[in-house]
C-alpha cells in the first residue's frame, strides 16, 4: 500500500510526465494554474502535496479526469478486500435495505435462521 508521500510522488511524476508530453514548461503551467514555477517543481518532485482545487485547474487545463493521477496505484487493503467482495444484485440490495428497516428482533430472528440455513446447506 502507498503511503501519503509516495501517493504525492506519484501525482507529481504524473504531472511532470502529462506537461512534458505535452510540450509545456513548468512557468507557462504555473501561470496556468495560478502558481509559480518553482510550486510546479515541489509538485512535481512530491515535496509538496498539489490540493484539491490546485489539481481540478490542472484537470482542467489538460483535459483529463482526476483519476489519471491515480492511475495504477496499487489498492489499500481495504479496497483489495471489498473488490473481492461479490457484487450484489439489485435484488439481494433491495432486501437487506428491507431487512434494515424491521424490528431488532425480527433481524435476530432473521439472522439466525439464516446461519442455521448456512450451516445445514451443502456449498
Amino acid at each position: 500500500m502507498f503511503d501519503d508521500n509516495q501517493v504525492d510522488r506519484h501525482v507529481g511524476q504524473r504531472l511532470r510526465a502529462l506537461r512534458i508530453s505535452r510540450g509545456i514548461s513548468q512557468t507557462a503551467l504555473g501561470e496556468a494554474i495560478g502558481v509559480t514555477f518553482q510550486q510546479v517543481q515541489k509538485y512535481e518532485s512530491g515535496s509538496n502535496r498539489i490540493s484539491a482545487s490546485k489539481l481540478h485547474r490542472v484537470c482542467t487545463h489538460f483535459k483529463v479526469p482526476v483519476s489519471y493521477f491515480f492511475d495504477e496505484i496499487p489498492p489499500s487493503e481495504e479496497e483489495a478486500a471489498l473488490a473481492d467482495l461479490p457484487t450484489l444484485a439489485g435484488r439481494e440490495i433491495e432486501s437487506l435495505q428491507l431487512i434494515l428497516q424491521l424490528d431488532p428482533q425480527v433481524k435476530r430472528a432473521i439472522y439466525s435462521l439464516a446461519k442455521s440455513l448456512r450451516e445445514t446447506t451443502p456449498n
